[in-house]
């Protein structure tokens, strides 16, 4: 695969509420001089994906602590009821988070993730053909206005995203680790994405 132009663990959880409303952005309060820097915009979180993460988030401390295979298996079971009972629609709007991949498959369309902001877990698209050729609709063709747009952006970038979720799996939306302990602590969920802007 080619470039178009990377996980934390139960410490990155602790600073999720601060995160939701922006808290840590850098502030011009205290600045002397006769010039101050303009203040950074405050990130606005969509209260549906506040309420993703919040639901997503708290496992990945509880499966860290959890004592031995037969508790932590019986919390994936427990965070897939919970995201059963939370996402009332697989459709998801103008979530925020950090571009941390772009690239082409053989055939030159795009595959990307994206981690939200407040918590290590990432939302990303099918990233191989061979899905493709069996059902799977995530890639973005390079035909495509999406691929266009994307393409102007660069990795480590705030963007703006929305999409649907796949439905189905061990986690009642498609999750893609390879691991159970990947799919607990950095969780890679597979969506189709509708949109990707610069935030």
């Amino acid at each position: 695969m080619s470039h178009l132009t990377p996980k934390l663990g139960a410490a990155g959880c602790a600073l999720a509420l601060s995160l939701f409303c922006g808290c840590g952005e850098p502030s011009n309060e205290g600045t002397s001089g006769g010039s101050q820097k303009p203040a950074a915009p405050q990130v606005v979180v969509p209260a549906e994906q506040q309420q993703f993460v919040g639901v997503v988030a708290p496992f990945i401390q509880k499966y860290e602590a959890a004592p031995n295979e037969l508790k932590k298996s019986a919390l994936r079971a427990e965070r897939k009821n919970a995201l059963t009972d939370t996402l009332k629609s697989l459709e998801f709007n103008g979530w925020v988070g950090t571009l941390k991949t772009m690239e082409t498959t053989s055939k030159g369309n795009a595959h990307v993730q994206i981690e939200l902001r407040g918590a290590p877990i990432t939302i990303m698209n099918n990233n191989n053909e061979v899905s493709a050729a069996l059902g799977d609709k995530t890639l973005i063709s390079m035909k495509s206005e999406l691929f266009k747009t994307i393409a102007e952006l660069s990795e480590g970038q705030r963007v703006r995203v929305s999409g649907n979720f796949i439905k189905g799996g061990k986690d009642f939306i498609e999750e893609l680790s390879l691991t159970e302990d990947g799919a607990m602590t950095e969780p890679e969920f597979s969506v189709k994405f509708t949109k990707v802007e610069k935030y």
